[in-house]
């Protein structure tokens, strides 16, 4: 049996829902930025894709309270910066190429700087 597929479909937003009805991916906009969320089995967010309204990519990962452990994107410059943290955000790594297209480091322990290169 042959079955039809249409060449595009347009929308605004693409919620895709599991066996049980719940909400397990959405494609859409926020703020006019497109962005894809997946969501857990408790439909807390947990993966963010957007492009920013300047054009750049940022990634989110998040715990299962919501908050971003990880975040990894581009600057405005264009240059990747990462960044790793605790639930709390007191212990925090922030890796990155700065504008002079050298790396740095930061680390933060209970909320303060304790590694800073270069």
């Amino acid at each position: 049996m042959s079955e039809q597929v249409a060449e595009v479909t347009k929308t605004r937003r693409l919620e895709l829902v599991d066996a049980q009805g719940n909400t397990r991916a959405m494609l859409g906009f926020r703020d006019g930025c497109p962005r894809l969320v997946l969501f857990d089995e408790s439909d807390i967010a947990r993966a963010m894709l957007t492009l920013r309204r300047d054009g750049n990519p940022v990634m989110e990962l998040h715990d299962r309270h919501e908050v971003v452990r990880v975040q990894a994107g581009l600057d405005d410059s264009g240059n990747p910066l990462v960044t790793v943290a605790d639930g709390d955000r007191k212990n925090v790594a922030v890796l990155g190429i700065g504008k002079d297209g050298g790396a740095g480091l930061v680390l933060t322990r209970d909320g303060e700087v304790v590694v800073k290169l270069p």
